[in-house]
């Protein structure tokens, strides 16, 4: 394992998912098929919710399942049998009940019971379970999955006529439930328990009492329902571990959106519940049973191409299994074990696995990974890469982190330990691209994360009652994860490289953040923090050696070089006191995966093996590494057995110590679960090999725990009689030590012993092992892979090849400048290049700069995995040896925000053409609200508001008191979004309007119109979206607008002003708004594809829209003038408009503690409006203040004594009417 192991004593059974339920389909084109990875699945909410929003068409979506726990997989698979079956929609309440409810009544659990044996029927092995009846839809992974998973139906289908079974069951379940109120009660105790909010969003504020009384209705009831009597127990809700009980924090209702009670929406819109009535007691239940009950129909509906396959093991443990099988081709394990608890190895050992090809293979790439919150439990770097490498090479390929615990005080902190480096350049080792941070905005708002932090008393971000939730999206860069062509040649150019003295450097800096806390001279700074967090850590050697394992698997660099240079700097270093101490653990990883094979010096010496005192004189092949497995009595861990969950669980390792030649050796890649061992051979056979059998009561159980690592065998024969002494310990960090050395000792030992003592085994593969662990693709040699072929095309075209370089800054933290390199390989190209022909280079994009020949011919659009500035860009050309080089810098993020399509992002290529920022939406799905009734949506002002971070929000208060347009487009073009939706809205004073334009007075006048047909809630990311139609003005329907414009100028045409800049960012902006909704597909003759950009021209009176989409409408679609519409909607096309909000790891957000500044702001701004007026009314002396006549005598006003008027008419309408009433005041004090 990657992560430490810790002493788990007990855990919580995620049945039930505590955060609304979001669209995994989102970042794919509507005419795409989708493979989907979900690491810590959950429940069933995700799937259901993503098939409703995204299977239009005929569109397959293949999800791929993985969850720890095998009693989610039961339980998920019970219920898609139990919709499958209810054809007739009969059964949905008792399907909801049994799913959901700790309590059920008769009919309830008389379905279950009898479902549960239906199944078991079918399922005599997994192979004909996937060949039955469910098969096509529901699939296993592997056998021992299906085992599991079967136990559990065999339990779920227990009845009194089974005797003892049922009545043990019984206990069971009485036992589990008790302990769960008593561990809800302990953790909670009287505190309010508020992370249900965030379900309401975005109206949090007005469905406090409602989300108090659900959470409290379960957990006194056990169910939703209020006035529900139902008494037997749900085995449903039962678990494997007696010590897994149910979470403090469940409660069904929040897995769905409820702020369709809330926001207001129309009498017909999509997923409105009409008996859910806010302040009712039972609307959560009410609107999540109404959501629950559509979204199964379409599950069922959408059956036939919708297909799931499970898989029960640690996420991490599965992503590097995958990624093995994507490199070794007739591979099924990587030798894994399936969590650090358990002996039981990874292997996918179905058919679908051997089945490469089939219509049921497996995919081992992926559209869409989600990983939940797992990066609060096995740190982001870990997930970042075990999974990225898992993403297909397309740049729409999405992975998803979700912050839901943050343990540091503010996003600054945070982000620091994140990636441990520059997020951006350490993200690009990984192939990924961190969309959120590159653009400076994001989809969701975090106003009510913030809101639900105050309603707690800005209590601690992870305290039981309170979390705060963030969601990162990383793209594929489709680069370095490509998969290999087998018929490449060996010496092809890797897509991506490094110098080898600056990647050796930055990754050295990495490698002290990730440990800085095994320096003790930290511990004293924060202290209080690090008692509170250090059983939270999330990394180990091998955590940092996966990293290296793709550098290697993708060349990047220099091997040998870089890897010579990594090694000195991190075993020079004296900062991390304990580093040392783990050295011999990297190195031992290091050997086995091939990317640093051990030293002769590293290796024990034949002589010293062959010793008559060494009990391993008769080998006759010592390898580089040995396992040490080592047996722990029961009693020595009493001390643990019954630790409370507020303690946390205490991180542990092996230790190798020899007191009399001073060394000592710290393992904490270890496994530790208990079983009884079993010996095959003697003791110190060179073939000895261990079989462990584990005990599935764990801490309740018998059997003793055994726990096992891989050490260098240097250093397990570093005294030949075998007398070093092995440890099991705990991790030496400010909480263990605070907690456990007064009964432990400074050692913190919990059981000891030496190699050669009975209870210690040394052998060459580890515990039911037959082959090493392998990581990130990588094992043994990676130079030697049996690369799985592709049919995948090749991207770079014929005649052409191109791949990348990057530069660090000097101080190698972060990324410089990215050269790209074009082989311009024989034929017409060649021949142009070396005739002498002129190159140029121009940006095309953020991420794109077009080389094209002076004579017109393009050479090549590349597209660079980060964005890029042509400050400085170089261009050099080699027409002997026929390439061409670009090297162009990295911008800063200001330069960035100043691109016209650094806000959302299209990419557009021969075969391919989707949007990366943001998400698609089915805008038809999603639920519409009244904007007819503005009361119902005055909660919306202070959310839009929220789209501005708290320095824009001041150059905002600035410029609106200075009467002034900000000099930050970005600002400008929010406002105008704002302006936009609040005018729809009909709120924050603003009469609503159902057609709007964009003008630029200084350029021409309208150049878009805005007909608004509704305003939608978008409930992925829990805000509002305009569902429009947009009809930019072109030269070419001019002739047959002018008389329809006319009309809707005397109809009160309500214009939006812009400037030239900000209407440029709009004209990048309008062919990703209408590509995000549409359910049609690009014709061949796509503008966008013949022009080979996007948007078609951003030029005066030219086309910024493909035709593709244009007049192409749902039946009945409406907006307002209808006569005028039915002759203008073949020229416009559907858009979905959607605020943009700022990142707090980039910008920091408005808050509540910034409304003092308003004022202040405001106040900063007038005074700099009037001395911009003042300038400007030097240029009126001698003229009427209103009419502009100039004339010898003027009167003056007695005010200000400033401005001066032809007549007592003009100063009279001025004042009346002009701005002089409020500027007087102003002037006279300046």
């Amino acid at each position: 394992m990657v992560t430490p192991t810790h002493l788990l004593t007990g855990s919580f059974f995620y049945a039930i998912g505590n955060t609304p339920a979001v669209n995994l389909t989102g970042p794919v084109p509507p005419d795409q098929d989708v493979d989907v990875l979900l690491l810590g699945c959950g429940d069933v909410r995700n799937v259901l919710f993503s098939v409703y929003m995204g299977t239009g068409k005929d569109r397959k979506i293949d999800f791929t399942c993985c969850d720890i726990q095998a009693e989610i997989l039961a339980r998920n698979i019970i219920l898609y049998t139990l919709i499958l079956d209810d054809t007739d929609d009969k059964d949905v309440e008792r399907i909801w009940n049994i799913y959901y409810h700790v309590l059920l009544d008769d009919d309830s659990l008389g379905l279950l019971r009898k479902q549960a044996a239906k199944l078991l029927k079918v399922a005599a092995t997994p192979d004909a379970w996937n060949n039955g009846q469910y098969g096509a839809t529901l699939r296993f992974c592997d056998r021992y999955t299906f085992s599991q998973v079967s136990n559990l139906w065999e339990s779920y289908a227990l009845q009194p006529s089974h005797g003892e079974a049922f009545k043990e069951q019984q206990e069971k379940l009485q036992h589990s439930t008790k302990k769960a109120k008593d561990i809800q009660k302990d953790m909670v105790g009287d505190s309010t328990v508020l992370t249900g909010l965030r379900s309401t969003a975005p109206n949090t504020e007005s469905a406090l009492d409602d989300i108090i009384a659900s959470y409290e209705t379960f957990w006194k009831t056990g169910s939703c329902r209020p006035g529900d009597a139902s008494t037997h127990l749900n085995p449903m809700l039962g678990t494997i571990d007696p010590r897994c009980v149910l979470h403090y924090g469940t409660d069904p209702v929040i897995g769905y959106h409820l702020s369709t009670a809330y926001v207001g929406l129309c009498e017909n819109s999509p997923l409105k519940s009409h008996k859910a009535k806010a302040g009712q007691a039972g609307s959560g239940f009410m609107v999540a049973f109404n959501q629950f009950s559509t979204f199964a129909e379409a599950f069922r509906k959408s059956a036939s191409c919708v297909r799931l396959r499970f898989v029960a093991t640690d996420a991490v443990a599965l992503c590097h299994t995958l990624q093995h099988l994507q490199t070794y081709k007739d591979s099924n394990t990587a030798g894994w074990y399936r969590t650090f608890r358990t002996w039981e190895p990874l292997v996918l050992d179905t058919a679908d696995y051997s089945m490469n090809g089939t219509d049921t293979a497996p995919p081992l790439s992926f559209d869409v990974i989600d990983t939940s919150n797992l990066m609060d439990h096995f740190g982001c770097l870990n997930l970042l890469t075990g999974a990225g490498p898992l993403l297909k090479p397309k740049y729409t390929s999405t992975l998803s982190t979700e912050l839901l615990v943050r343990r540091e005080a503010d996003f600054d902190e945070y982000k620091k330990s994140l990636l441990f480096g520059d997020i951006p350049t350490v993200a690009l080792l990984l192939s990924l691209a961190p969309v959120e941070l590159w653009t400076g905005t994001a989809a969701a708002s975090g106003f009510d994360e913030r809101m639900m932090v105050e309603m707690a008393g800005g209590s601690q971000a992870d305290a039981p009652q309170m979390q705060s939730r963030f969601v990162l999206h990383w793209k594929s860069t489709a680069i370095c994860n490509k998969p290999a062509c087998p018929s490449a040649p060996e010496s092809t150019k890797p897509p991506l490289t490094f110098k080898s003295k600056e990647l050796a450097s930055l990754l050295f800096q990495v490698f002290k953040a990730m440990f800085r806390d095994e320096d003790p001279t930290s511990w004293l700074s924060g202290i209080r923090d690090k008692l509170r967090k250090q059983t939270y850590g999330h990394y180990t050697r091998s955590s940092f050696v996966a990293i290296l394992g793709l550098i290697r698997r993708w060349k990047m660099v220099d091997w040998d070089d870089f890897m010579r240079r990594l090694h000195d700097l991190i075993m020079n270093d004296l900062s991390l006191q304990a580093g040392t101490s783990y050295a011999a653990e990297m190195l031992v990883h290091l050997d086995v995966l091939g990317l640093r094979p051990m030293l002769e010096s590293e290796l024990p010496s034949r002589s010293g093996v062959t010793h008559p005192q060494c009990p391993l004189k008769h080998w006759t092949d010592v390898p580089s590494s040995l396992c040490v497995t080592m047996v722990i009595p029961r009693e020595k861990l009493r001390l643990f057995k019954n630790a409370s969950f507020k303690s946390g669980s205490p991180v542990v390792q092996m230790v190798l110590r020899a007191m009399d030649i001073r060394a000592q050796s710290f393992y904490m890649n270890i496994q530790a679960g208990f079983g009884n061992l079993k010996m095959f051979r003697e003791k110190y056979a060179e073939d000895l090999a261990l079989e462990i059998e584990e005990d599935e009561r764990g801490w309740d159980g018998t059997a003793p725990m055994i726990v096992s690592a891989v050490v260098p065998s240097s250093v397990a024969l570093q005294k030949l009689d075998l007398s070093t002494e092995v440890i099991f310990a705990l991790n030496q960090s400010p909480h263990s030590f605070s907690a456990f050395s007064d009964r432990l000792g400074l050692d913190l030992a919990i059981s000891q012993s030496t190699l050669a003592s009975n209870d210690v085994y040394i052998t060459k593969n580890r515990p039911n092992m037959s082959m090493p662990m392998a990581f990130s693709g990588i094992a043994g040699n990676p130079s030697k892979v049996d690369t799985k072929s592709s049919s995948s095309p090749s991207e770079s075209g014929g005649n052409i090849e191109a791949w990348f370089h990057a530069q660090l800054t000097p101080d190698q933290s972060k990324l410089a400048s990215v050269m790209a390199h074009i082989d311009i390989l024989p034929g017409e190209l060649q021949d142009i290049l070396r005739s002498g022909t002129g190159v140029k280079t121009t940006q095309a994009s953020t991420f794109e700069v077009s080389i094209s020949f002076d004579t017109g011919e393009m050479v090549k659009k590349v597209r660079f995995p980060t964005p890029i500035t042509m400050v400085g860009s170089k261009t050099r050309v080699a027409r002997k040896s026929s390439y061409i080089e670009f090297i162009a810098s990295v911008p800063a993020k200001k330069e960035i925000c100043g691109l016209p399509d650094s806000l959302y992002s299209m990419v557009q290529e021969k075969r391919f053409l989707g949007v990366r920022t943001p998400h698609y939406v089915s805008l038809d799905q999603l639920p519409i609200l009244d904007r007819f009734n503005p009361t119902k949506l005055s909660w919306l002002i202070p959310r839009l508001a929220d789209m501005f971070s708290a320095r824009e929000r001041k150059t905002r208060e600035v410029h609106m008191a200075s009467n002034s347009r900000s000099g930050d487009v970005r600002v400008n073009f929010k406002d105008s979004l704002l302006s936009l939706i609040a005018r729809t809205a009909g709120i924050n004073g603003a009469q609503r309007q159902d057609v709007l334009a964009l003008s630029d007075p200084q350029n021409g006048g309208v150049h878009v119109f805005i007909f608004i047909s509704s305003l939608r809630l978008d409930i992925s990311c829990q805000h509002v979206v305009l569902d429009a139609a947009v009809l930019p003005l072109s030269l070419d329907i001019m002739p047959h607008m002018i008389p329809l414009i006319d009309t809707l100028q005397q109809r009160g045409l309500m214009s939006i002003n812009v400037d030239q800049d900000e209407l440029l960012l709009w004209k990048h902006a309008l062919p990703v708004m209408v590509e995000r909704c549409r359910n049609w597909e690009h014709k061949p003759s796509c503008e966008y594809k013949t022009s080979g950009k996007v948007p078609a021209s951003v030029e005066f009176g030219q086309q910024p829209l493909c035709s593709c989409g244009k007049g192409k409408f749902p039946a009945g679609y409406k907006t307002a003038f209808p006569g005028i519409w039915n002759k203008l909607s073949k020229y416009a096309a559907r858009a979905a408009i959607s605020p943009c909000f700022s990142v707090p790891f980039v910008e920091r957000s408005f808050e509540l503690k910034d409304l003092d500044k308003i004022q202040e702001w405001q106040n900063a701004g007038a005074v700099d409006g009037v001395a911009q007026k003042v300038e400007a009314l030097k240029l009126k002396k001698g003229a009427c203040f209103r009419c502009d006549k100039r004339k010898d005598s003027l009167l003056r006003c007695g005010g200000c004594k400033v401005a001066e008027y032809c007549s007592k008419e003009c100063q009279k309408e001025d004042w009346k009417n002009g701005k002089h009433k409020v500027l007087c005041p102003l002037l006279g004090k300046k």
